[in-house]
Formats: C-alpha cells, structure tokens, sequence
C-alpha cells in the first residue's frame, strides 16, 4: 500500500476512520494487529482526490497516492 497507493478492493471508494482508535478497531474485523495509516489529506486534495463524508466518524475518498500515505503504527 505504500508503495502502490491505497485503493478500495471490493467497494467503489476507500473507506477512512476519522480517528487512530476507530481505525485500529475497524482494522482488527480482519486481522488481529492491524497496520494504521495516517492520510495527508492537504496534499491528496491537491492531487485531485476527493473525499465524501460518509457519518460521523467515517470518510470515502478516491483512490489515495503513495505519496499521501505514511504508517502510524
């Protein structure tokens, strides 16, 4: 994912957490330790990609370049 972007594999858009603990917990549905991410969202808005808020504490956007990913933990 960091080297080739992050992109949705079986839904129409990625889906973000607004929160390192909200991520953590969506991300152990499918794996115990999951790897969480934080998205440079200034620079992916200049790239072109754009977001949609989908509730409270959920976000979709586009497909996210590598250069707007970093690992949190």
């Amino acid at each position: 994912i960091l080297a080739e972007g992050l992109r949705p594999i079986e839904r129409q858009r990625v889906h973000l957490s607004v929160d390192t603990p909200a991520a953590r917990e969506v991300g152990r549905r499918r794996c115990p330790s999951p790897a969480v991410l934080r998205i440079d969202t200034a620079r992916a808005a200049e790239a072109g990609v754009r977001f949609y808020h989908a509730g409270p504490s959920v976000w979709l956007s586009d497909d996210l370049p590598p250069a707007c990913l970093s690992r949190v933990e």
